[in-house]
Protein backbone atom coordinates (compact mmCIF):
# COMPACT_ATOMS: atom_id res chain seq x y z
CA UNK A 1 0.00 0.00 0.00
CA UNK A 2 1.24 3.16 -1.12
CA UNK A 3 1.78 6.30 2.17
CA UNK A 4 1.68 9.80 1.73
CA UNK A 5 3.60 11.96 4.33
CA UNK A 6 0.97 14.46 5.58
CA UNK A 7 3.68 17.35 6.92
CA UNK A 8 2.81 19.79 9.54
CA UNK A 9 5.05 23.35 8.65
CA UNK A 10 5.43 25.44 11.76
CA UNK A 11 7.47 24.06 14.85
CA UNK A 12 7.67 20.11 12.96
CA UNK A 13 9.90 21.50 9.18
CA UNK A 14 10.91 24.96 10.76
CA UNK A 15 11.57 27.01 13.35
CA UNK A 16 8.84 29.77 13.10
CA UNK A 17 8.96 31.47 16.53
CA UNK A 18 10.71 34.59 15.82
CA UNK A 19 9.05 35.01 12.82
CA UNK A 20 5.44 36.98 14.02
CA UNK A 21 8.05 39.76 15.02
CA UNK A 22 9.88 39.71 12.14
CA UNK A 23 6.31 40.85 10.36
CA UNK A 24 6.10 43.41 12.67
CA UNK A 25 9.26 45.14 11.48
CA UNK A 26 8.72 44.29 8.08
CA UNK A 27 5.19 46.18 8.91
CA UNK A 28 6.98 49.19 10.40
CA UNK A 29 9.14 49.96 7.32
CA UNK A 30 6.46 49.75 5.09
CA UNK A 31 4.26 52.26 7.35
CA UNK A 32 5.85 54.09 10.44
CA UNK A 33 2.57 52.49 13.09
CA UNK A 34 1.71 49.69 11.40
CA UNK A 35 4.30 46.83 13.31
CA UNK A 36 2.91 48.66 16.69
CA UNK A 37 -0.74 48.25 15.38
CA UNK A 38 0.17 44.61 14.30
CA UNK A 39 1.70 44.02 17.76
CA UNK A 40 -1.44 45.57 19.51
CA UNK A 41 -3.82 43.48 17.82
CA UNK A 42 -1.81 40.07 18.24
CA UNK A 43 -1.54 41.22 21.95
CA UNK A 44 -5.00 41.84 22.59
CA UNK A 45 -6.09 38.61 20.45
CA UNK A 46 -3.75 36.71 22.53
CA UNK A 47 -5.54 37.84 26.11
CA UNK A 48 -8.94 36.57 25.11
CA UNK A 49 -7.06 32.77 26.37
CA UNK A 50 -8.47 30.05 24.81
CA UNK A 51 -11.31 31.94 22.90
CA UNK A 52 -9.14 33.95 21.13
CA UNK A 53 -10.00 34.20 17.39
CA UNK A 54 -6.78 32.71 14.79
CA UNK A 55 -4.19 35.20 13.93
CA UNK A 56 -5.55 37.54 10.76
CA UNK A 57 -2.50 40.07 9.90
CA UNK A 58 -4.52 40.78 6.95
CA UNK A 59 -7.05 42.56 9.45
CA UNK A 60 -4.80 45.02 10.13
CA UNK A 61 -2.29 45.59 7.25
CA UNK A 62 -5.85 45.88 4.43
CA UNK A 63 -4.76 46.55 1.12
CA UNK A 64 -1.28 46.79 2.09
CA UNK A 65 -0.91 43.06 3.31
CA UNK A 66 0.61 42.52 -0.46
CA UNK A 67 3.86 44.62 -0.03
CA UNK A 68 4.16 44.01 3.84
CA UNK A 69 4.21 39.98 2.81
CA UNK A 70 6.36 40.11 -0.35
CA UNK A 71 8.83 42.38 1.77
CA UNK A 72 8.90 39.62 4.63
CA UNK A 73 8.95 36.82 2.61
CA UNK A 74 12.27 38.42 1.19
CA UNK A 75 13.55 39.17 4.43
CA UNK A 76 13.26 36.00 5.69
CA UNK A 77 14.42 34.41 2.23
CA UNK A 78 17.90 36.45 2.41
CA UNK A 79 18.50 36.09 6.41
CA UNK A 80 21.08 34.10 7.71
CA UNK A 81 19.18 32.36 9.83
CA UNK A 82 18.70 28.53 8.87
CA UNK A 83 15.05 28.49 9.71
CA UNK A 84 14.75 24.49 8.80
CA UNK A 85 15.43 22.43 11.13
CA UNK A 86 18.57 19.96 10.11
CA UNK A 87 16.19 16.56 11.02
CA UNK A 88 13.43 18.13 8.63
CA UNK A 89 15.99 18.84 5.75
CA UNK A 90 16.99 15.26 6.18
CA UNK A 91 13.89 14.03 6.11
CA UNK A 92 12.59 16.03 3.08
CA UNK A 93 15.64 14.64 1.13
CA UNK A 94 14.86 11.53 2.06
CA UNK A 95 11.13 11.82 0.68
CA UNK A 96 13.15 12.82 -2.25
CA UNK A 97 15.17 9.96 -2.66
CA UNK A 98 12.80 7.36 -2.46
CA UNK A 99 10.22 9.42 -4.72
CA UNK A 100 7.35 9.24 -1.92
CA UNK A 101 4.58 11.53 -1.95
CA UNK A 102 3.80 14.35 0.39
CA UNK A 103 2.26 17.34 1.25
CA UNK A 104 2.10 20.15 3.40
CA UNK A 105 -1.18 20.15 5.84
CA UNK A 106 -1.05 23.39 7.71
CA UNK A 107 -3.34 25.20 9.90
CA UNK A 108 -3.99 28.92 9.93
CA UNK A 109 -4.70 32.21 7.95
CA UNK A 110 -3.66 31.03 4.32
CA UNK A 111 -2.24 34.20 3.45
CA UNK A 112 0.31 34.55 6.68
CA UNK A 113 0.88 30.48 6.17
CA UNK A 114 2.18 31.23 2.66
CA UNK A 115 4.02 33.84 3.77
CA UNK A 116 6.50 32.09 6.27
CA UNK A 117 6.30 28.53 3.40
CA UNK A 118 7.34 30.46 0.57
CA UNK A 119 9.96 32.10 2.43
CA UNK A 120 11.38 29.64 3.78
CA UNK A 121 10.67 26.48 2.43
CA UNK A 122 10.45 27.78 -1.51
CA UNK A 123 13.85 29.90 -1.22
CA UNK A 124 15.41 26.62 0.02
CA UNK A 125 14.24 24.40 -3.27
CA UNK A 126 11.16 22.27 -1.96
CA UNK A 127 8.17 22.56 -4.09
CA UNK A 128 5.63 20.62 -1.96
CA UNK A 129 2.04 20.79 -2.55
CA UNK A 130 0.07 22.63 0.46
CA UNK A 131 -3.06 22.06 2.28
CA UNK A 132 -3.96 25.36 4.11
CA UNK A 133 -7.09 24.80 6.60
CA UNK A 134 -8.53 26.35 9.43
CA UNK A 135 -9.81 23.39 10.77
CA UNK A 136 -7.30 22.95 13.90
CA UNK A 137 -8.38 19.05 14.36
CA UNK A 138 -6.49 17.88 11.05
CA UNK A 139 -7.73 14.61 11.03
CA UNK A 140 -11.22 16.10 9.65
CA UNK A 141 -9.49 17.74 6.96
CA UNK A 142 -8.25 13.61 6.54
CA UNK A 143 -11.50 12.24 7.06
CA UNK A 144 -12.62 14.38 4.21
CA UNK A 145 -10.09 13.53 1.55
CA UNK A 146 -10.26 9.95 2.22
CA UNK A 147 -12.81 8.26 -0.39
CA UNK A 148 -14.21 5.43 0.70
CA UNK A 149 -14.80 4.18 -2.94
CA UNK A 150 -11.01 4.40 -4.05
CA UNK A 151 -10.17 3.67 -1.16
CA UNK A 152 -7.10 6.39 -1.04
CA UNK A 153 -6.67 9.84 0.39
CA UNK A 154 -6.77 12.52 -1.93
CA UNK A 155 -4.66 15.68 -0.91
CA UNK A 156 -4.32 18.51 -3.54
CA UNK A 157 -3.86 16.29 -6.48
CA UNK A 158 -1.76 13.95 -4.32
CA UNK A 159 -2.99 10.79 -3.66
CA UNK A 160 -2.14 7.57 -1.78
CA UNK A 161 -3.80 4.41 0.24
CA UNK A 162 -2.59 5.29 3.24
CA UNK A 163 -0.75 8.60 5.32
CA UNK A 164 1.97 9.06 7.50
CA UNK A 165 1.18 12.27 9.32
CA UNK A 166 3.97 14.08 11.16
CA UNK A 167 3.45 17.22 13.49
CA UNK A 168 4.44 18.78 16.87
CA UNK A 169 1.46 18.91 18.77
CA UNK A 170 -1.75 16.26 19.87
CA UNK A 171 -3.96 18.73 18.43
CA UNK A 172 -2.13 17.09 15.04
CA UNK A 173 -3.16 13.68 16.20
CA UNK A 174 -6.88 14.19 17.16
CA UNK A 175 -9.06 11.50 16.03
CA UNK A 176 -6.52 9.81 14.04
CA UNK A 177 -7.42 6.33 15.80
CA UNK A 178 -10.71 6.82 13.69
CA UNK A 179 -9.23 7.25 10.05
CA UNK A 180 -7.85 4.14 7.77
CA UNK A 181 -4.67 3.19 7.05
CA UNK A 182 -3.15 5.88 8.93
CA UNK A 183 -0.30 6.34 11.50
CA UNK A 184 1.36 8.95 12.69
CA UNK A 185 4.50 10.61 14.76
CA UNK A 186 4.59 13.48 17.48
CA UNK A 187 7.92 15.30 17.70
CA UNK A 188 8.11 16.06 21.32
CA UNK A 189 11.38 15.24 23.25
CA UNK A 190 9.35 13.97 26.48
CA UNK A 191 7.41 10.62 25.45
CA UNK A 192 4.41 11.35 25.63
CA UNK A 193 1.14 9.39 26.83
CA UNK A 194 -2.20 9.10 25.84
CA UNK A 195 -1.56 9.14 22.25
CA UNK A 196 -3.86 7.11 19.98
CA UNK A 197 -2.23 3.76 19.43
CA UNK A 198 -1.59 4.22 15.68
CA UNK A 199 0.80 7.54 16.56
CA UNK A 200 4.36 7.49 17.70
CA UNK A 201 6.12 9.81 19.91
CA UNK A 202 9.63 10.88 18.30
CA UNK A 203 12.70 13.00 19.46
CA UNK A 204 13.76 13.55 15.81
CA UNK A 205 12.34 13.39 12.40
CA UNK A 206 15.16 10.80 11.80
CA UNK A 207 13.31 7.72 13.78
CA UNK A 208 10.37 8.44 10.76
CA UNK A 209 10.35 4.67 9.24
CA UNK A 210 9.56 5.23 5.08
CA UNK A 211 9.31 2.13 3.20
CA UNK A 212 11.38 2.52 -0.32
Amino acid sequence: MSEMLVLDFDKTLADTDGLFDVLCETAEQVEAGLGLELFEYNANRMAAGDQREMFRPDVVLGDRAVEVFATFSALVAGSDKEYIFEDAERLLKKVKDLGRAAVILTFGDEAWQRAKIEAILGSAGYDLPVVYTEEKIKSKVLEGAWSEERQVYELNSVSAGGIVGVGDERSDFVGYENLPNARGYIKNRRQLSDLPENVQSIGSLDEIELSA
